[in-house]
């Protein structure tokens, strides 16, 4: 028969192994060795998960847990998942669906593990730390290759000394720091002691710089828009929020100045920190330029999606289906723009490079509606259970703090995550 200290035993272990998976997936790196750089992660992710949820259900029947701990989005997260799977039965390649939706599946499972063995704001911290920890060891490597020295092989040889770091692709990484420098934010705005807060700040300046030199400029959008929502949220105040709206101005002015100064001083040679900056100023200046081969790209896509979800706007066209769909919805017109602007390159519109329109494209109206519903209640559970009392102890601040905290850094992430891959396991 087996006891109480076994049992608890089996618990550490599924900790442990929680914590070594949100580790695992984005430092697992295939590099030259596979074809995708995320077969391995999701490699790691269906054995890890599966693994782990294998252990938690002999834990429940050992312990004798009926029911698993609920969260707000418990029920919106159910009911996308069998919208999801239902989804497969019209859509045109079942089998390309599945993989997506067992990919999901399995984050969700994962969610659950998280929300069912670490309830408790230190185990939360602990999450929160790994996830810290993990992020910076990814910046590092990524730095470190726009500087010449490569701690892993390239992959396939054909990067150079531009950071991707264990990613793969620089987007793929504006996709991860988009969440983590939001991640780190939270935390400094969360944490007392002032050697943890600052050891944080420097963190995330250090992601922010990696950011910009990935040139992504949907992911500098992206963590403008998630900070200040962090930054107004977390403040109820409505004199901190006219502050920080203020402060949002005087820092675009200033960016704006900066940039206007930059024009007049031309860089002496491709390097230094004045030529990254003019590459930095001109990357941002793409952004409005309507002849930009990404611009044009993503407005094909965008119009290709577009009619696609006004064809399909209620069912959609079955996960992971959108690929298969969207090219039966290009005119003649826009097929020969898109013709002009790949040329020989071999490029297919694998997704609608906005995630609640490929959401909307194949679940439809009702898939992106639950969606969101998981997206909206999320920051509640780190609340939950935090009671009040008359006596700030120490323990009662610090649920105070990270009830504060958790809802709106929740809110800022959905924001954020709003132009990532649902397939992403990485950022998942």
């Amino acid at each position: 028969m087996i006891g109480h200290e076994e049992v608890a035993r089996l618990e550490r272990l599924i900790k442990a192994g929680v914590l070594a998976l949100v580790a695992a997936v984005p430092l697992a790196y295939g590099g030259p060795y596979f074809s995708d750089f995320f077969a391995i992660k999701f490699a790691f992710l269906h054995a890890g998960a599966g693994l782990l949820v294998g252990l938690a259900w002999a834990h429940w029947v050992l312990a004798g847990s009926g029911r698993c701990a609920r969260s707000p989005c418990d029920w919106p997260l159910a009911l996308y998942a069998g919208l999801s799977l239902l989804s497969l039965a019209w859509a045109f390649n079942p089998q390309q669906g599945l993989d997506a939706w067992l990919a999901q599946a399995w984050l969700w499972a994962f969610f659950l593990l998280v929300a069912r063995y670490f309830r408790t704001p230190r185990a939360i911290w602990g999450v929160l730390w790994t996830v810290a920890a993990t992020s910076l060891a990814v910046s590092v490597i990524g730095l470190l290759q726009f500087h010449g020295i490569h701690l892993i092989p390239w992959p396939h040889g054909r990067w150079g000394n531009f950071g991707v770091s264990t990613l793969g692709n620089p987007n793929f990484v504006a996709h991860y720091l988009e969440l983590s420098i939001v991640l780190v934010a939270g935390m400094a705005l969360a944490r007392r002691r002032c050697v943890e807060r600052w050891a944080v700040v420097a963190l995330g300046l250090f992601e922010v710089y990696y950011l910009l030199m990935t040139h992504s400029r949907g992911g500098w959008l992206a963590v403008g828009v998630g900070l200040l929502a962090l930054l107004l949220l977390s403040r109820p105040q409505a004199q901190v929020r006219r502050r920080v709206l203020l402060g949002t101005g005087v820092a675009l002015a200033l960016i704006g100045l900066g940039g206007v100064l930059l024009e007049r001083l031309p860089p002496e040679r491709e390097s230094g920190l004045l030529w990254q900056l003019h590459q930095l100023r001109d990357r941002a200046l793409s952004s409005f330029d309507t002849e930009h081969f990404s611009v044009m790209q993503r407005r094909l896509v965008w119009a290709d999606a577009a009619a696609l979800v006004a064809d399909r706007p209620v069912l959609g066209v079955g996960t992971g289906n959108f690929e298969f769909a969207v090219p039966a919805y290009r005119p003649a017109t826009r097929h020969r723009a898109w013709s002009e602007l790949i040329g020989d390159r071999p490029h297919m519109p694998y997704y609608a490079h906005n995630e609640l329109l490929e959401i909307w494209a194949e679940t439809g109206l009702f898939g992106l509606g639950l969606r969101c519903g998981c997206w909206g209640p999320s920051g509640g559970r780190g609340g939950a259970g935090c009671g009040r009392s008359k006596r700030p102890t120490r323990g009662r601040c610090r649920r105070h703090s990270w009830r504060r905290w958790s809802r709106p850094w929740c809110t800022a992430c959905s924001v954020s995550i709003s132009r990532i891959r649902h397939r992403h396991c990485t950022s998942g």
